[in-house]
């Protein structure tokens, strides 16, 4: 495979690949995931993987408007091998996605690591889409560790509805992990509906614990 690939090796057929594959050559090599068997969707996988950089943008546009969640399993894993910069070349895009796209991305995430979930998650757990806030939730309770940063950094900088609905999460899930935060929200905030949020997810976790 790649990873196994002695790096000289790998970098020198990254910049024969570089030369040699076009966009329609790319498109051809992303459709594997989708529709290749498994032979031809892991060879296709360490070609892409293998061109480094030029590889990173038809991933993100991949991941974000395939249709096959095989495919983008595909594209997420191979995205995943180029490191953080590309990862977070992914984060950036869903900042400006529409809905759907958004929702893409959430059924992969999980592939990309913890950093990606856990921001993942604060993008999406404020949308103004009732799909995509239903989605994320979901993200919280299959990766309850990875998330908490992402809770966190809500109930900190989060606007109002970010705080709220981070703190709902937490409560409907009881993560004390975020105890400390809803402590000094409580203690700075005159907003009722804060005030309201963090004494239900106070109670909550004092439920719990007893």
């Amino acid at each position: 495979t790649v990873a196994e690939t002695p790096m000289m090796i790998r970098d020198l057929l990254g910049i024969v690949c570089a030369e040699l594959v076009t966009s329609r050559t790319m498109g051809a090599l992303l459709t594997q995931f989708s529709d290749g068997n498994r032979s031809d969707r892991r060879l296709a996988m360490e070609i892409v993987a293998s061109l480094g950089d030029p590889a990173v943008e038809p991933l993100v546009r991949f991941i974000i408007d395939e249709r096959s969640l095989a495919g983008r399993q595909c594209a997420g894993e191979v995205l995943s091998w180029m490191g953080p910069a590309a990862v977070k070349a992914l984060m950036e895009r869903l900042r400006d996605a529409k809905p759907a796209q958004v929702l893409a991305v959430l059924e992969v995430v999980e592939q990309l690591g913890q950093e990606a979930v856990s921001q993942a998650v604060a993008l999406s757990a404020s949308h103004a889409n009732p799909q995509v806030r239903a989605e994320a939730t979901k993200l919280v309770r299959r990766a309850r560790t990875a998330v908490v940063p992402g809770l966190r950094r809500s109930i900190e900088e989060g606007s109002p509805q970010a705080r709220q609905l981070a703190l709902r999460m937490a409560t409907e899930l009881k993560l004390a992990d975020v105890a400390e935060e809803a402590l000094k929200l409580l203690e700075s905030t005159e907003a009722p509906d804060d005030i309201r949020a963090c004494c239900r997810y106070l109670g909550s976790v004092r439920m719990r614990a007893a």
